[in-house]
């Protein structure tokens, strides 16, 4: 599930490089996502016509467990998805903030032309898609999704501080370090995504319904990508791109702190079973 978005997302930027390298109108830029998505629609209408669902009869018979009426959540299961969603929101910001906005960052800092910066940026949703099998491997070794969570935001904490630190004290005079650290933040902030709205809806798929799960956090992560979006545009027109750090490393390490906190939780509640 997290492959196709990474993707998608490489080849959109890729094509933007090509219109903005040539004389190319950015209207088309407009329209050509217009007719690809008629294009799927057409796609979706005619194949899933094909694909004949089970009924709820028949899921029955085959050991699937239906369950009807209203579900009483625990004060446990509620307080664990605000966690969760939090988690998501931070996800989405740093996730989607750092690709949206480095191609401004090339350009501003290190006055590279704008099919440039934006060709550099291809890099990160290509590097993404790596994230979610190294997620899937960190489950294997590892069941518990919100210590997986916590050492992934661990790890991105620290890259975003050294990252601030750098541009504090020293002088950036190449990009170098800068998408390194993009490039690595790509695969973590992947890897976690894909704990979230896959690994963790699958994994309680017996107990509640994990489609309007998955759906919800990534809604959250959705929410976080639109926040970056406005605030981080916001923060580097006032404090510039140093700002923009600052901002990524605070909700890192407040992700990186909920993580931490669901992990005690979680124990907490094996201890009085």
């Amino acid at each position: 599930m997290s492959t196709p978005p990474a993707l998608g997302t490489f080849i959109i930027y890729g094509i933007s490089a090509v219109c903005s390298s040539s004389s190319v109108s950015y209207r088309f830029i407009f329209l050509m996502p217009a007719f690809i998505l008629f294009f799927t629609g057409v796609v979706w209408f005619v194949l899933t016509r094909i694909i004949i669902l089970p009924s709820p009869a028949q899921r029955n018979e085959t050991g699937n467990v239906i369950t009807a009426g209203r579900k009483n959540y625990s004060k446990a299961v509620i307080t664990s998805f605000v966690l969760l969603a939090l988690v998501a929101i931070s996800n989405g910001f740093i996730k989607d903030g750092t690709t949206t906005w480095m191609p401004s960052l090339l350009k501003e800092s290190y006055g590279m032309k704008e099919s440039i910066s934006i060709i550099l940026t291809v890099i990160l949703p290509l590097i993404a898609v790596f994230g979610a099998g190294f997620s899937a491997l960190l489950h294997k070794r590892e069941k518990n999704t919100s210590l997986i969570n916590f050492r992934l935001f661990f790890i991105e904490t620290v890259f975003l501080a050294v990252l601030l630190i750098v541009s504090l004290y020293f002088d950036l005079k190449s990009p170098v370090l800068l998408i390194c650290i993009f490039a690595v933040s790509a695969v973590l902030m992947s890897a976690v995504n894909n704990v979230i709205t896959s690994i963790i809806p699958m994994f309680i798929k017996k107990k509640s319904d994990s489609g309007l799960l998955a759906g919800a956090l990534d809604t959250f992560c959705y929410i976080g990508s639109m926040l970056s979006s406005v605030l981080l545009g916001f923060i580097s027109d006032r404090k510039g791109w140093t700002g923009v750090f600052v901002c990524f490393l605070i909700f890192a390490f407040i992700a990186c702190l909920i993580s931490r906190i669901s992990l005690l939780l979680s124990k907490k509640e094996e201890e009085s079973i």
